[in-house]
């Protein structure tokens, strides 16, 4: 922040300009000559080579005469940059104290938890990338070598595989690892993700909106797997004095009390003094009761996630002729069942002997196609077709 307000206020000194950017680092004034013109976005695809031009147009820079600005503006990000600079220099200057007690403590308190149930993984979350980088060097130099990071800049599809595979209890366990004890993430990883394979959610910072700290805690209590019957929340709220100064406490405890009052909620986000009380108390405690119990999907979702990837496999499938018919034997109902499909709209058929169809649910009716795959069938004959009319 201290050199995108040097570059700003050499873009007000040197040429004359304020610089806006809609993403990405405001470019230095220097890589553009002086221009006096009325068209100075034109005259800079002059004086750029075609890569540097092709980057900034494309994260939109635009910049504006300062005449047409107070010269209040220019005064207060002058006043910024010197807070900034005071600010870095008593963090990270001569007199600066090495020490850093917040981060003593998360780690010690991350051995004992590690020491007490090895199998429970953490998830640490913070709101900035720097902190999430800062974080990782550190636990790495203090012995933790099972530790993995992720922050947007390193989203990649490998990186989220990575993830997958080592924090995700829904994956088919032929396909899940176990290099990993400690992921430490930014709110990127808050959403999209399941990481019910952790029982512990640290939050190193808590954000103003509490809804942040609700989406982070739902990527370990999730609904389709149930893997520990408790699991912890750890956050690292201000000291008296920090909360002095900022009121993150007050402000984030009274907004969840809000929410909880309002909507409800099933877990305890912040402090231990909240009170899970709603409107809508028993649709709650139903659904608590629900996730107790396993869905009766997971094996049926397994099983096609095992064989998703296999082209060859899915082609074939697909390839299944429309109205194809087959008999299965020695099996323990009588029953014929059909399956139809127009759009997004599916239906299954089920008639046991000499009784009229009866439209079934997904539930019932997928249990008569699991078979083995060394089961062979027999091809239906003319005889079934008055069923199928």
């Amino acid at each position: 922040m201290i050199l995108s307000n040097d570059i700003i206020i050499r873009w007000w000194d040197e040429a004359g300009r304020v610089p806006i950017m809609k993403k990405g680092d405001i470019p230095d004034p220097d890589i553009f000559e002086e221009d006096t013109t009325d068209n100075f976005e034109a005259a800079m695809n002059d004086v750029t080579n075609d890569s540097d031009y092709e980057t900034i147009n494309k994260n939109g820079l635009l910049t504006v005469e300062k005449e047409l600005f107070d010269e209040e503006y220019i005064l207060s990000v002058k006043a910024d940059r010197a807070l900034l600079k005071s600010i870095h220099d008593e963090w990270f200057g001569s007199n600066s104290l090495d020490i850093d007690p917040k981060l003593d403590g998360v780690i010690d308190h991350v051995k004992k938890l590690l020491n007490e149930r090895g199998d429970r993984k953490i998830v640490i979350f913070s709101a900035y990338a720097d902190t999430t980088d800062y974080l990782q060097k550190e636990f790495k130099n203090r012995g933790f070598d099972r530790v993995l990071s992720y922050t947007a800049k390193v989203g990649t599809a490998q990186m989220k595989n990575i993830i997958r595979q080592d924090f995700d209890a829904g994956l088919v366990k032929e396909k899940q690892t176990n290099d990993y004890d400690v992921l430490i993430a930014t709110d990127a990883l808050s959403e999209g993700f399941n990481l019910h394979r952790a029982g512990v959610i640290i939050n190193y910072d808590i954000p103003y909106n509490p809804t942040r700290v609700i989406q982070r805690i739902g990527r370990i209590n999730r609904i389709n797997k149930k893997v520990f019957d408790d699991i912890y929340i750890f956050n690292c709220f201000p000291t008296a004095v920090g909360e002095t100064e900022i009121g993150i406490k007050q402000i984030s405890t009274l907004k969840i009390k809000l929410i909880n009052n309002v909507i409800g909620n099933d877990t305890k986000t912040l402090t231990n003094d909240e009170e899970l009380r709603s409107f809508f108390r028993d649709e709650l405690k139903n659904a608590e009761s629900e996730i107790e119990q396993i869905s009766w999907d997971i094996k049926h979702r397994e099983a096609y996630d095992a064989v998703r990837n296999d082209k060859a496999f899915i082609k074939d499938v697909l390839s299944i002729n429309e109205r194809s018919r087959l008999v299965r034997v020695n099996q323990p109902n009588a029953v014929t069942i059909a399956f139809a499909k127009k759009g997004d709209h599916v239906i299954f058929a089920l008639a046991e002997k000499d009784q009229e169809p009866q439209i079934v649910s997904v539930e019932t009716a997928i249990n008569y196609f699991v078979a083995d795959q060394s089961e062979k069938a027999i091809k239906g004959d003319a005889s079934l077709d008055h069923i199928f009319i």
